[in-house]
This record gives structure tokens, C-alpha cells and sequence, in this order.
């Protein structure tokens, strides 16, 4: 019967929700400027507020009801603003490594020139993307093969949902990501396992001129 280890569960199944928006949090960090990620803080910090005073006052009548009604309403409201408007306002802000990030032109325009490409479709909320990029698109081995072969490199971030990087993915029948692709200097171009390894992303780069 429900008692009191319900109660200790429940609690309990509140550190996986804690986890997980440190982990939405250090997505948006690496998209926005720290003062957009404090503004997030802020709103949620409200939000929990919110509902501590709701909670705590259900039960309460009259007129300081009502007042911790409107106040909870205006912290609402605010907390609201704060996280779009945050991330609004670094909307443009794009990273670095211009050298290395994916364009359809890009894309065609290395093929024209007959260049081998590795094209990496990634996204900061796949957990499988950074998985695979710490076991394998990380490893020394990697780069040094990529470098010796004179494959470029090009990175396909689908952290905002690109528009452009969605119709590619949608060309080979995807919807979402990881999605590794290796371009021969001339050929079809292979798709890659979603789950990598060093071992096997090595062979596979060995295979093309």
C-alpha cells in the first residue's frame, strides 16, 4: 500500500530531473553568452518559487491568498520572458571553426574538386554524438589518418535545428542525428555506423582514396 517509500521515491526520482536540466544547461551554455544562461537560472530559480508559493499557500483564504496568487502570477509572467528572451538575444551568435562547418556550397563545392570529405552530423543534446566523439572522432588516430589522407573535415551542427542541415539529413533518410558520411575523392559516398569505435571508424577511413 502507498506510504511513506512513496513519498521516498518520489523524492528520489527527482535527482534524475535535476540531472538532466544541468545537463539542458550546459547545452545552452556552450550556445549562448553566460549572461543568457544566468537570465535562464533566474527564470527557472522563479519558476520554483511559483510553485513553493502555491504549494504553501492552497490552503490559505482570503485576502493574503490572493495576494500571494497575484505575486506567484507576476514571478510567472517574468520567468516566462526571461527564457526565450535570453536566448533570443544570442540567436546569431554562431562558434568557430569556420573552416570546418558544413554548407550545402561547401559540401558542393569540395565534391567539384574532387576532395575526400568526413562529414559529421552532430547535434550538443545527442548524447550518442558525444559518446562517439570522445571513443573515436576524438582519438589521435583519427586525426592523424584524416590528416594524412588530406580528408577534409566538416561538421554539420544541428544543435538549432538547421533547416539546411534537416533537408540534408533528409536526402539520406534521416531525421535526426548522429550521421557519419565518408566521401571518396570520387564514388558513392559510405554511411557510417551511428555507434562508432576507433577501430572501426579507422577502417573505414583506410577504404577510401
Amino acid at each position: 500500500a502507498p506510504g511513506e517509500w512513496m513519498e521516498t521515491l518520489k523524492q528520489i526520482m527527482a535527482f534524475p530531473m535535476w540531472g538532466s536540466a544541468l545537463w539542458l544547461t550546459w547545452v545552452l551554455s556552450s550556445q549562448v553568452e553566460l549572461q543568457s544562461v544566468f537570465a535562464v537560472l533566474i527564470g527557472a530559480l522563479l519558476i520554483a518559487i511559483c510553485l513553493w508559493l502555491l504549494e504553501k499557500t492552497q490552503n490559505s483564504k482570503g485576502f493574503s491568498r490572493r495576494v500571494v496568487f497575484l505575486i506567484t502570477i507576476i514571478l510567472f509572467a517574468v520567468s516566462i520572458w526571461l527564457i526565450p528572451n535570453s536566448y533570443k538575444a544570442d540567436i546569431e551568435e554562431i562558434e568557430g571553426g569556420d573552416d570546418y562547418r558544413f554548407s550545402t556550397e561547401r559540401l558542393e563545392n569540395l565534391r567539384l574538386n574532387q576532395r575526400p570529405i568526413f562529414l559529421n552530423f552532430t547535434a550538443d543534446w545527442c548524447i550518442t554524438c558525444k559518446v562517439n566523439e570522445a571513443v573515436a572522432l576524438n582519438r589521435e588516430s583519427v586525426k592523424k589518418i584524416l590528416a594524412d589522407k588530406n580528408i577534409v573535415y566538416l561538421k554539420a551542427d544541428w544543435t538549432r535545428k538547421d533547416p539546411e542541415i534537416a533537408s540534408m539529413l533528409a536526402s539520406y533518410g534521416r531525421t535526426g542525428v548522429p550521421l557519419y558520411i565518408l566521401f571518396p575523392s570520387q564514388g558513392k559516398p559510405i554511411i557510417l555506423p551511428e555507434l562508432l569505435t576507433e577501430d572501426l571508424l579507422v577502417g573505414f577511413i583506410k577504404k577510401i582514396n
